[in-house]
């Protein structure tokens, strides 16, 4: 940890879904940026999903690790994880915001 980046936020994996075929195997990434945004707490991340870029959510991790950045549609995220959270049988898309009820 450091005063710049005291915490980081990691994918640990992506549930497979039409809106982000290609990804499904990605695993175990250190976020770096969203949307141009640094990244190191999840609240940075809902904070930086709140404004795209070009009308795209670009996902940029650490330099190293296998997958350098994602760009995915920012206009279809929403129903993407209506889907992803029907699927999966999930109940609320963020986990840390049940708790916190």
């Amino acid at each position: 940890p450091s005063d710049e980046r005291p915490a980081v936020v990691i994918l640990s994996q992506v549930l497979p879904d039409v809106y982000n075929v290609g990804y499904q195997d990605a695993r175990t990434l250190v976020l770096e940026r969203v949307n141009g945004q640094p990244v190191s707490r999840l609240e940075d991340l809902e904070k930086a999903l709140k404004n795209s870029t070009n009308d795209f959510h670009v996902f940029d991790f650490q330099n190293g690790d296998t997958l350098q950045r994602v760009v995915l549609d920012a206009k279809e995220l929403e129903a993407a994880n209506s889907r992803v959270l029907q699927r999966y049988g999930i109940e609320n898309i963020h986990a840390f915001s049940a708790a916190k009820e």
